[in-house]
């Protein structure tokens, strides 16, 4: 599960989000495409990567039994 860095809001499945670097911290962070132009003013670099999706938890769903 993928949360935005700025809103701290998880991402929901199948939402697009971009990876960016802040000037002090070397890892990427995920930021989704509302957050994009406050990460951007904040001096954040985007990486030159495509679009990410959330995937969700598993691509299996599982059927419960009813009697």
């Amino acid at each position: 599960m993928a949360i935005c860095h700025l809103c701290l809001r998880n991402l929901l499945t199948g939402e697009r989000y971009r990876l960016f670097a802040s000037r002090n911290a070397a890892a990427e962070r995920p930021v989704c495409r509302l957050c994009e132009e406050a990460a951007q003013e904040a001096g954040w670099v985007r990486l030159d990567r495509p679009t990410q999706v959330e995937r969700g938890p598993s691509p299996i769903w599982h059927a419960r039994k009813v009697a």
